[in-house]
């Protein structure tokens, strides 16, 4: 006798009911909708938990220590050993922010088991609360990088464009303040999604895939690398259209939640709507502390 192997999905299968009797169910969602989301951290360190409402930051602290010579000393037998004196930049600090919004099961969503409704307000949840928080954090890196690198020739262009040399002109940058104390290393490149695009098909990148590797174009199936020349390619719809930034992640700034991350509160009833209610939260303080390990690419689109 034939035995039927059911999928996960066709075992558990959700229904609003389902969202409404089971308590974990919704949080579950949230956290799969968001997985891997926010921009802001893929760039930024993790800076503990924002207690109080605040997190407080030293700016742009130099990696050798405050000892004579800038460097560990050779050391006689029996001799005093120097003590570093760390330098950790000027105090700052970042306040919380908190943002959010409420997913409501009405009672006829429930009635009819509208999941596509249910699904579709949690997508819409998740893409407004994304661009709120990536949003306030592109705004912030924006106004904190000084460096630039202007593009002679826009990378949408058709002939002419020096994309590898822009992107070694901002590494350069960053590595001449080696001689002042900072060493930072640009690994990062956030762009917009046209420039996305424009890297896809550009001649320049596309000289690439010759011979061997012509079976690995990345035309062949439409995506772009999620790293190109050992630079790791993320994208943003709040990069502003004609700039482009590269970045050391992990380095130029930080992020610190006040509640630990994503918060899926309690259902609670709506009795006026005939509703039930759950909010999705999150709670938090990004800064630039390091704006030296950015470089700000202009004119890179027409």
């Amino acid at each position: 006798m034939p035995v039927t192997i059911s999928t996960g999905t066709e075992q558990n299968p959700i229904t609003v009911n389902r969202l409404l009797q089971d308590p974990l169910v919704v949080p579950e969602l949230v956290r799969t909708f968001f997985r891997g989301q926010f921009i802001a951290d893929q760039i930024l360190r993790p800076a503990g938990k924002a207690t109080g409402g605040a997190v407080q930051f030293w700016m742009s602290g130099p990696v050798y220590p405050d000892v004579t010579g800038g460097d560990a000393e050779v050391i006689a037998p029996l001799a005093e050993i120097p003590v570093a004196n760390p330098i950790v930049g000027t105090p700052d600090s970042a306040v919380v922010k908190k943002r959010g919004l409420g997913l409501r099961i009405s009672r006829e969503l429930a009635d009819r088991n509208n999941v596509g409704a249910v699904m579709l307000g949690l997508q819409q949840i998740r893409n407004s609360i994304v661009r709120s928080v990536d949003g306030g954090f592109m705004s912030a890196l924006d106004a904190a990088i000084t460096q630039t690198v202007a593009v002679a020739t826009p990378w949408d262009a058709a002939a002419g464009t020096t994309i590898r040399r822009d992107w070694l002109s901002a590494k350069a940058i960053v590595e001449t303040l080696q001689d002042t104390g900072f060493d930072y290393n640009l690994d990062t490149l956030v762009i917009n999604r046209r420039t996305r695009d424009d890297l896809l098909v550009a001649p320049e990148l596309q000289t690439l895939f010759t011979g061997n590797y012509a079976d690995q174009n990345w035309l062949i199936d439409g995506k772009l690398p999620a790293k190109i020349w050992g630079w790791d390619i993320l994208v943003s719809p709040n990069v502003p259209i004609d700039k482009a930034y590269a970045v050391q992640k992990n380095v130029i700034g930080g992020i610190a939640d006040e509640r630990g991350g994503l918060e899926v509160s309690d259902m609670f009833a709506e009795p006026a709507y005939e509703a039930q209610r759950w909010n999705v939260t999150r709670a938090s303080a990004g800064f630039i502390d390091n704006p030296q390990a950015g470089v700000e690419f202009t004119n890179t689109e027409t």
